[in-house]
């Protein structure tokens, strides 16, 4: 909690009324908090735990962002520091967002879970441990990442070891000793397994399809290419089902574009898409080298059709620097005995979890109803997801659109 709040808020009632209430004080919820505040619409923000809880709590301890730092905006707020074009680590957003909250005396109700929310003729009921709140408006702003998606084969691998999913890893130092098997080729896996082999553990990557983009192309970070080329602003309305179902692109949070043969050149073993586990052992597609090639491909295409764009504009660019690419040939694992394994981490992404929201508002797959997240239900918003209302959306650099459009919704 950043301010007192008013003696009506300390009372030992067992329903409170408030305008406005917004779940969850991660970037999207205190940005909509900020328009409001601005607006004098009275409201509180539920959070389960602590502001920028997701940010703290669900990444390890070297996470850096994959944005450049200047496009860190927030409504009101932008990165100040004194390196915009690197990429903070986790604690660094962590107080940015703190801070955030702290610069407009955001009223955050930490460690207050809402376990159930519910429509009735005033608006709606939203149900935590210690007290019920009726309000006017409800915005739901916990994002896409809800609970850890781990596959089936994880319930036949042995007890002895360990695993864990990515937003459980902090360092390597929690880990036993043993090689670690990293089931996921995102950001997320690729960074845990730099984090590892920085730290002289054996790793086995497994991964899948790749999209493997540049972090740095002709003097411009990848993310302004996106910007240029209108990825950033393409509309929920102009993405076709294919478009929102492609993979997000490899990128390191530094300035280097990944490169996996050089990686596996370094000691990281590579492995093809996890199979199955039988009879004791690990067993892998033989897919190594076309998913390799895939990623490769797609970096190339990267580049052709930035090249295109700038002649096409008259960007001026700079020359592209040589930066060789690994040529090594890794020899794939097809089978993995398990007692060659300590431990497990499932970088395999989340899936979300409504079984709260007590609300018809979702369509056949389960995934809100809204049109730039004012839903078919008077009153209740969603923001943060992604495709809110552009690809941008989920984005540090993309919350702050939706919310000043969410904000001026709300009275």
């Amino acid at each position: 909690m950043h301010k007192k709040l008013p003696k009506l808020y300390n009372q030992p009632v067992k329903t409170l009324s408030v305008n406005t209430i917004i779940i969850g004080a991660g970037q999207a919820g205190l940005s909509v908090s900020y328009g409001l505040t601005r607006k004098k619409v009275a409201h509180r923000i539920l959070e389960a735990k602590q502001v920028a809880d997701s940010w703290s709590s669900h990444r390890w301890n070297s996470f850096s962002l994959i944005t450049p730092n200047y496009m860190t905006i927030l409504p009101g707020f932008k990165y100040k520091g004194n390196n915009p074009n690197g990429f903070d680590k986790r604690d660094m957003v962590v107080k940015f967002l703190k801070d955030y909250a702290k610069s407009f005396n955001a009223p955050v109700l930490t460690n207050t879970k809402v376990t159930l929310l519910t429509k009735n003729k005033k608006g709606f009921l939203a149900k935590t441990k210690n007290r019920t709140y009726q309000a006017k408006n409800v915005v739901i702003s916990i994002g896409s990442f809800h609970k850890p998606q781990i596959p089936k084969v994880s319930k036949s691998i042995p007890r002895n070891i360990l695993q864990l999913h990515s937003s459980q890893y902090k360092n390597p130092s929690q880990l036993p000793n043993g090689p670690v098997l990293i089931v996921g080729g995102g950001n997320s896996g690729i960074q845990i397994t730099q984090d590892l082999n920085k730290a002289k553990r054996k790793v086995y990557l497994s991964i899948g399809r790749l999209r493997i983009v540049p972090r740095v192309y002709r003097g411009k970070d990848f993310m302004e290419w996106a910007k240029l080329l209108g990825a950033l602003d393409k509309t929920a309305e102009e993405a076709t089902p294919e478009i929102k179902a492609t993979i997000a692109p490899n990128l390191f949070g530094y300035k280097e574009t990944i490169d996996l043969r050089k990686m596996a050149k370094n000691g990281i073993q590579l492995t093809g898409r996890l199979k199955d586990f039988k009879n004791g052992a690990f067993n892998f597609d033989n897919d190594l080298e076309t998913n390799l090639e895939i990623g490769e491909n797609t970096l190339t295409a990267f580049k052709n059709a930035v090249d295109q764009f700038a002649i096409k504009n008259k960007i001026r660019v700079s020359k592209e620097k040589n930066q060789k690419r690994s040529n090594f040939k890794p020899k794939p694992v097809s089978k993995l005995n398990s007692k060659e394994i300590g431990t497990i981490i499932w970088a395999t992404g989340f899936v979300d979890d409504y079984s709260w929201l007590k609300i018809p508002v979702f369509d056949k797959n389960n995934e809100p109803i809204h049109k730039k997240g004012v839903s078919k239900i008077k009153g209740l918003y969603f923001i943060g997801l992604r495709w809110l209302s552009k690809y941008q959306s989920f984005l540090l650099c993309g919350v702050a659109e939706d919310a000043e459009y969410i904000a001026k919704q709300i009275n």
